[in-house]
């Protein structure tokens, strides 16, 4: 499986079930990037795993993986209602309307 690093971890739906099963379907996975300390992570050697990655998945899932994969993901993130801290528009009238 291969794995795609990524430094926003909220527009890939990291954690979300839905997205989670697609992608691991699809043969890869995103891994958030986190800044520890204990690990010393390179952003070239970031970058040049990621590119050498998504390279492999290319060959594998088609060339507009990444396409279809971000709308996937759109569709996990309405149908789980998962915003990670967006407010939808539907319910931001909602939220904001004064009680009488």
């Amino acid at each position: 499986m291969y794995q795609v690093f990524v430094y926003k971890p909220r527009k890939v739906l990291y954690g979300n079930k839905c997205a989670s099963d697609y992608t691991q379907a699809r043969g890869f996975e995103y891994v958030p990037v986190i800044s520890d300390p204990t690990k010393h992570r390179n952003p070239l050697g970031v970058f040049f795993h990621n590119l050498w990655a998504k390279t492999a998945i290319t060959f594998r899932c088609g060339l507009f993986w990444s396409v279809r994969t971000r709308r996937h993901i759109q569709q996990c993130r309405k149908s789980s209602g998962d915003f990670v801290g967006q407010i939808p528009a539907a319910t931001d009238s909602l939220l904001f309307a004064q009680n009488p």
